[in-house]
């Protein structure tokens, strides 16, 4: 088979864009894998969502973080328009074994029932979240992108991100407390 050489140029924005995926890859993944529950649909809209950023790229921006959580927003957005319904989201980021925040000691079985329990309780206390707010707290809580970047990301006012954040906790531990999970 034969290839066509890669230009100079091209060869530029391929590592332009293996760079900003390498310093932002896993928290888009991760954000996806929140918004839609599944690792295969978030791999694929990970990858739009860097695609959608190269003419950004050609056009010689700097582009930050809050820019990519929006082109994987839109993503998943456009994804579920396709479909033409809404896809129950399930997971929420960081439930991998030693992932920050995560004690690295096996609890007990107690423990562990405990703890799988509380997991499936917020699991479904976020997937009841309307789809404004969870991108929220998934973005401010999980992703740990500052109100400003979030507003930017979601293309709203830093203002109603706090209000945002504020609605969801509300209704977060509202539905905790109803299934039985006080905190």
């Amino acid at each position: 088979m034969i290839q066509a050489k890669k230009t100079g140029k091209e060869s530029g924005e391929r590592d332009a864009l293996a760079r900003l995926y390498h310093r932002h890859g896993a928290g888009i993944f991760r954000f996806l894998r929140s918004l839609t529950g599944d690792d295969e649909h978030a791999a694929e809209l990970c990858q739009e969502a860097f695609l959608s950023a190269l003419p950004a790229l050609r056009e010689g921006r700097e582009l930050g973080s809050a820019f990519l959580y929006r082109c994987a927003r839109n993503a998943a957005l456009s994804r579920l328009r396709k479909r033409g319904s809404e896809r129950r989201w399930l997971t929420l980021a960081g439930d991998e074994p030693g992932a920050p925040g995560k004690p690295l000691e096996l609890p007990g079985p107690d423990r562990e029932l405990e703890r799988r329990e509380l997991r499936a309780a917020l699991d479904a206390a976020l997937a009841d979240l309307p789809e404004p707010l969870r991108a929220v707290f998934l973005l401010v809580e999980v992703e740990g992108l500052s109100y400003l970047d979030t507003a930017e990301a979601l293309e709203v006012a830093p203002g109603t991100v706090a209000s945002r954040k504020h609605k969801a906790l509300k209704m977060l531990r509202e539905n905790l407390r109803r299934s039985g999970h006080a905190l």
